[in-house]
């Protein structure tokens, strides 16, 4: 759940009628329920029409305070916006915008296998890691970093998509881009030369 509060306030000297709170919210949230206060009283129904909550309050006196609690869920990854203006014939109004980032939801699997075993010392072994975006949502900018196993070293690292690259500290970075959910793999085809005889763990 998405929570929005909008909050309208009379800070004139004077009581404000006819009072309208309208708060318009972008695709990304789905609207469940609205509702509204005024200093923190009984709550009463605002309308939806699509897109966008409207609150009748009427009259409002001075210094009070009139607070739309607005439940959404969120539909889609993006940046939702939520534009909120106030109206009343007594008074020319206001209006104010925010946004909310929605984030998605991932299932990275990574999975490693040497392609061969036993490697004689001096030998390449290859390595295939399989990188797997299980959903629910498309995964942004992923990247895969691992360490080198000790007793080996670095010769190349090629993935079907994206680049590699080992640092000077044993240190392997894959940047693998985009992947959408329930998609097709990324291979990464690791090949390290054995320098010592013994288990390597990859």
């Amino acid at each position: 759940a998405v929570p929005i509060v909008v909050e309208a306030h009379n800070t004139g000297v004077d009581p404000v009628t006819s009072v309208v709170l309208t708060t318009t919210i972008s695709a990304e949230l789905s609207i469940v329920a609205a509702t509204y206060n005024i200093d923190g009283g009984d709550p009463e129904p605002c309308t939806q029409a699509d897109t966008v909550v409207t609150c009748t309050i009427g009259t409002m006196a001075q210094d009070q305070v009139a607070t739309a609690n607005i439940e959404t869920t969120a539909e889609s990854v993006g940046t939702a916006t939520i534009d909120a203006s106030v109206a009343s014939p007594d008074d020319e109004g206001d209006s104010a915008s925010a946004s909310v980032m929605i984030l998605g939801v991932t299932d990275m699997q990574l999975d490693a296998s040497p392609e061969q075993s036993p490697v004689t010392v001096g030998n390449e072994m290859p390595v295939t890691a399989v990188v797997t975006n299980n959903g629910p949502d498309d995964a942004t900018g992923v990247r895969v970093s691992s360490e080198l196993p000790d007793g080996t070293t670095f010769v190349s690292a090629t993935p079907d998509t994206g680049s590699c690259e080992a640092s000077d500290q044993d240190l392997l970075i894959c940047e693998l881009g985009d992947m959408a959910a329930d998609g097709d793999d990324v291979n990464v085809v690791l090949v390290l030369t054995a320098d010592e005889a013994g288990m390597v763990d990859v």
